[in-house]
């Protein structure tokens, strides 16, 4: 691991980076690279630290799959106002909230599939609902949707749940 933060260090305008099975992601490992745009980070064994996505305000593009994640940190998203894709598919999520995701503005794509979810309350997507165009909900325990929640999305995918009820306020 040493080998590449030494190598990330001295590519100070890398765009783009890609780590699978990371056994260890030190907490300001992208703070010396600012221009970053894309960030892949699957089958970490890692925890994501709070500040590990400081000031990458360049950031557009988000993929954190795979890692087993049992909560979200809304610390993690703090300085990434103008994210536009989030995936946060196959890991262990059961809940998600409105604070989870309120600093992401532009978000247009969020992949919340193969989680647990059981419910999602409308009021999640507030802080992008003029900006998504895109939600994936495949793959979870969702018992029950609210149209209003959805209103403004291009796509929605939620097969494969066990819907059981979806209503209309």
């Amino acid at each position: 691991m040493w080998i590449l933060l030494h190598s990330m260090s001295s590519t100070r305008y890398l765009k783009h980076i890609t780590l699978d099975g990371v056994q260890h992601l030190p907490e300001k490992l992208f703070q010396c690279i600012p221009y970053l745009e894309s960030i892949t980070i699957h089958h970490s064994e890692s925890p994501l630290h709070r500040a590990l996505f400081d000031r990458l305000v360049r950031l557009n593009s988000l993929d954190l799959a795979e890692n087993q994640i049992p909560t979200v940190d809304r610390a993690w998203f703090q300085d990434l106002g103008g994210l536009k894709q989030l995936n946060l598919s196959g890991n262990s999520l059961s809940q998600v909230s409105h604070a989870d995701f309120e600093k992401l503005h532009s978000l247009e794509a969020l992949d919340l599939s193969g989680n647990r979810l059981a419910q999602i309350d409308a009021s999640v997507f507030d802080s992008f609902r003029s900006a998504i165009e895109e939600l994936y909900l495949t793959g979870n325990d969702l018992g029950a949707l609210t149209t209003d929640a959805f209103q403004e999305m291009w796509s929605l995918r939620v097969s494969g749940t066990c819907l059981v009820n979806v209503t209309r306020f």
